[in-house]
Formats: structure tokens, C-alpha cells, sequence
């Protein structure tokens, strides 16, 4: 009984002393624009438009995220594409937000675009995509798009707010001319009519 007294306080001193196994966090300390677009299989400009967490809080759920794709500057991608992450940023998730624009760096993981938080994906910023452009060229419209329908920005990606605006005084100035036009050929017919 003295032996196992003096074994336990060895044994609790050693589990103090002993160094822990390293942690698995996200380490992106490092890497450079190049790595990353090297390590992507896809690299695409686009919108967040929707995002789909069908998980609880358990550790290593995934969120689906769907993306107005815009540009694509590295392998293939559709018009419309989604993107699987891990949920938050402590599990390596991107940490993105509906409506904004992104460059997103993703991996092909079976059929699915899979982007985590080391993997570059950032604001679309006017110096990410110039470093980005240096290295894989000015990029390709989405698959199913031709250049000509390509849309520069994220606004562009959503329905204009002029167009309503403009359908409007269209048909405000449509109207108008009429009623000059009616308003003129009364007074012609009321001017005939007297003499």
C-alpha cells in the first residue's frame, strides 16, 4: 500500500510535467498568395447568396455554401456553385456572409468544392485579385456563360434597382406625350369646330 502512495504522486507529477500532444488548430502563418492558389484545385470570384447549416452543434459539421460565380480563375466552375466548410473558424471553417464577394480557394473533394480557412479564401479586394491575376491570368467567365454576359461585380449579380426605376419614368414620359397628344387634338377639334 506505501509502494502505491508513492507511485501515485510520481504518476500525477508526470501527467503535469509531460508535455501535451500538439493541437489540432488551423495554422496559416506563412503561406503566400502562390501556395494557396497552388494548393487550390478551384479558385473562383463570386457572391455568397445563400448558406445551408443542416447540423447541430457538433464538432466537424459542414455548412453549404451556394455562390454567384462571376469570374473563375483556376479549374472549372458553373454560373451558380456551392461550397462545403466546416462550420466555424475554430474547426478551419471560411468565414464568409451572405451578399458579399469573395475570392474563394477551394479543394475537389469527390464531386464536392470543399474551402477551409487556410486555404486563401478572402474578400474579393481589388489587391487579392491583382496578385491572384498575376499568377493564373485574368480568368474565364463560369461554364455555361460567355464573356459578354460575364458581370463585373457583385451588384450585377442581383437584380439592377434602376431597371423598376427606369421602367417607371419610361412609362410616366409615355404617358405624358399622350395626353399632350389627346390634350392638342381636342383643341384642333374645338378650334375647327368654332370656325
Amino acid at each position: 500500500m506505501r509502494r502505491l502512495l508513492a507511485v501515485v504522486p510520481l504518476f500525477v507529477a508526470l501527467v503535469l510535467v509531460a508535455p501535451a500532444a500538439p493541437a489540432q488548430a488551423c495554422s496559416c502563418a506563412g503561406l503566400g498568395t502562390a501556395q494557396k492558389v497552388a494548393g487550390a484545385d478551384v479558385i473562383v470570384r463570386g457572391t455568397i447568396t445563400d448558406s445551408v447549416d443542416r447540423g447541430g452543434w457538433n464538432s466537424g459539421r459542414l455548412v453549404t455554401y451556394d455562390v454567384a460565380v462571376a469570374q473563375v480563375y483556376k479549374g472549372t466552375a458553373t454560373a451558380t456553385a456551392s461550397v462545403r466548410s466546416p462550420a466555424d473558424g475554430g474547426s478551419c471553417g471560411i468565414e464568409v456572409r451572405q451578399g458579399r464577394e469573395y475570392l474563394l480557394f477551394a479543394r475537389r473533394v469527390g464531386s464536392e468544392l470543399r474551402a477551409e480557412l487556410c486555404g486563401g479564401t478572402a474578400p474579393a479586394s481589388s489587391t487579392l485579385v491583382a496578385d491572384v491575376e498575376r499568377i493564373t491570368g485574368h480568368g474565364t467567365p463560369p461554364q455555361g456563360v460567355t464573356a459578354s454576359q460575364t458581370l463585373a461585380s457583385p451588384a450585377s449579380v442581383r437584380p439592377s434597382a434602376a431597371l423598376p426605376v427606369g421602367l417607371g419614368l419610361g412609362g410616366a414620359l409615355l404617358a405624358s406625350a399622350g395626353g399632350a397628344l389627346w390634350w392638342r387634338r381636342r383643341r384642333s377639334a374645338a378650334a375647327a369646330h368654332r370656325a
